[in-house]
């Protein structure tokens, strides 16, 4: 679905850009998308979503710092001291009160860490695409992300279901109705993922041309930690701790430094 609507993006802005570079991007991203999904959906099974959130978080540091060396972005003192404050609030947003948690076995941990190397590598790939890449075509590199990563993806369902076909057949209950084997609520829920996820590449890649990493991409998930807390909140009742709300001021904090604070910014205040 999400590369439905990078096809359909494609009408608007036009088919250019199809060359070895992009392809080769398209082919790791879709791969690092697989991944994702895959190691996130592992590291809840034995973790908790605060760990999980905190661990996806970190691939920011990964990105930032790597687009000091790879792509010249110089980073103040202040911006690094602000991505450290965005860091601490994000804990303290997701954190909960009286919150005991399980031990985390070595594979969960194992989970953690790729998932976190693969956020961060993601981030990366995409800033490579903004920058290295002439002539890129932002939608093209959704689409083929997409399609790509749907063709891996397909290969693991088939697999999943020739696995578990068997048991399926023994166990036959009264299912919802569904369209092409889904039920219609995934299907609606799967189209509003899709779209959320092309939007986020394509913009988080398109802006990557003109906006250094270190302000992208902490910006960019503080608009989505800072927005699911509140819709949590407001929405389906969900109560914040004053730590939380400590949390969410802190790392708004932390953004606002590193969005203002930068070397150009610091070098004519001091």
């Amino acid at each position: 679905m999400a590369a439905l609507f990078a096809l359909i993006s494609l009408k608007f802005v036009g088919f250019y850009g199809l060359n070895w570079a992009t392809f080769v991007c398209s082919f790791l991203s879709a791969i690092l998308f697989a991944i994702d999904l895959f190691t996130g959906i592992e590291e809840v099974k034995g973790a908790p979503l605060t760990v999980c959130t905190m661990f996806g978080l970190g691939g920011l540091v990964i990105s930032c710092v790597c687009g000091i060396f790879m792509f010249n972005e110089p980073m103040s003192w202040f911006q690094a001291a602000g991505l450290l404050l965005f860091l601490i609030g994000a804990y303290l947003l997701t954190a909960k009160d009286k919150n005991k948690t399980s031990k985390i076995d070595l594979r969960t941990y194992l989970m953690l860490l790729i998932n976190l190397l693969v956020n961060g590598l993601v981030m990366i790939l995409q800033k490579y695409f903004s920058v290295k890449v002439s002539n890129g075509n932002v939608s093209l590199f959704s689409f083929l992300t997409f399609l790509l990563n749907s063709l891996i993806m397909f290969v693991f369902v088939a697999f999943y279901g020739i696995k578990n076909r068997s048991r399926e057949e023994k166990n036959e209950k009264k299912k919802e109705k569904t369209f092409f084997g889904l039920p219609k609520r995934l299907l609606l829920c799967g189209a509003l993922l899709a779209f959320a996820l092309f939007v986020i590449n394509l913009l988080v890649t398109q802006m990557g041309k003109t906006v250094d990493s270190v302000i992208l991409f902490p910006v960019s998930s503080a608009l989505s930690l800072g927005l699911v807390a509140l819709v949590g909140w407001a929405a389906f009742q969900e109560k914040l701790a004053l730590k939380n709300w400590i949390g969410l001021l802190i790392g708004l904090l932390g953004i606002v430094i590193i969005g203002i604070l930068t070397p150009e910014t610091v070098s004519k205040l001091f």
